[in-house]
């Protein structure tokens, strides 16, 4: 039944397949010291899976658990997210210098290329 899946070319490519997750989950990056905290994320898909459904509410609940200022992975993007209204205060007004540029994001470049921009 299965003797036609187990060719020498398949068998590799799953041989491969799955040692390469699997150097990947052992030696995934680290959060650099200082980083906010956060919810442990799936390789590559990140906390995506934990926000397909009722984003704001799954955000607010590692409000709860993060505090005002985390960390999540957007895929393989690190976003930081800030609520709070002091929190907020603090990173848009006083800290405005390390928050007033927008992120280099991978998408937005190669639309604004195709765009013409």
């Amino acid at each position: 039944m299965f003797e036609p899946l187990l060719t020498g070319h398949n068998i590799t490519a799953v041989l491969v397949g799955v040692l390469t997750f699997l150097l990947f989950v052992i030696f995934r990056v680290r959060k650099p010291a200082g980083y906010p905290p956060g919810p442990p994320g799936w390789p590559v898909l990140g906390n995506l899976p934990s926000l397909a459904r009722n984003a704001h509410l799954q955000l607010t609940a590692w409000r709860g658990t993060y505090g005002d200022v985390f960390s999540v992975k957007m895929g393989l993007q690190d976003a930081v997210v800030v609520s709070g209204m002091d929190a907020i205060r603090e990173a848009l007004v006083r800290k405005a210098e390390h928050f007033s540029s927008r992120p280099d994001l991978f998408l937005m470049r190669r639309n604004n290329h195709r765009n013409g921009n």
